[in-house]
């Protein structure tokens, strides 16, 4: 972590920096490394807690912008391994692009069944494998939990989840997608240069 550099005080997620930069100091070696997981997380977003989830979503996305933007050098430096060049193409593909390609898609399906130019029955099979394809990541995402962490849950709590990691597909998460889509843009627009302003005379 000295060797990396420390945390990052202007990173939007500093526990993400660091481990991006982590990577990037160890595998300049060119040794072997592991950056093992405590579980515990020690940085965050600055969202807070009385964020709306709108903000959360929109931040969080910024925030694995700047992650990619710092970092891609992972993709193209010679002697990066293969499972990290892949995570680093993961990140961007799928986390950084994914929300913009999934709100087109929506968008452009419902608009094509709208207009007649695809079958209802083709535009209600995309939306039914795009929500169970969703249902399938939540659940993966609980038995990954489980199998990590190993947490100790009450009897009635895994039934609990299970019902909103259904529940959350069926809206919220094409709301998230869209939420994160405003994000993506608003942080294009932050990073493009400024016209200056034009001087006037006295």
């Amino acid at each position: 972590a000295l060797r990396a550099g420390g945390y990052a005080v202007d990173a939007r997620e500093p526990d993400v920096d660091m481990i991006a930069r982590l990577h990037r100091a160890a595998s300049a070696r060119r040794k072997p490394y592991r950056i093992a997981l405590a579980g515990e997380t020690v940085g965050g977003c600055r969202t807070g807690a009385t964020a709306s989830a709108r903000e959360q979503s929109r931040q969080a996305q910024q925030s694995l912008l700047d992650i990619a933007s710092r970092h891609g050098v992972l993709l193209w430096r010679r002697h990066t391994g293969l499972p990290l060049r892949l995570a680093s193409l993961w990140l961007l593909l799928f986390a950084c692009l994914g929300p913009v390609i999934e709100t087109a898609a929506y968008f452009g399906i419902a608009a094509a069944g709208l207009s007649g130019c695809m079958p209802p029955l083709a535009c209600a099979a995309f939306f039914a494998i795009a929500i169970g394809w969703g249902v399938l990541l939540s659940m993966s995402g609980l038995l990954l939990d489980a199998v990590s962490f190993r947490n100790a849950r009450k009897l009635d709590e895994p039934g609990k989840l299970v019902m909103a990691a259904a529940a959350e597909n069926l809206g919220y998460r094409q709301l998230h997608a869209l939420w994160r889509t405003l994000g993506l843009f608003a942080w294009l627009r932050s990073k493009a240069p400024r016209r200056p302003q034009d001087r006037t005379a006295a």
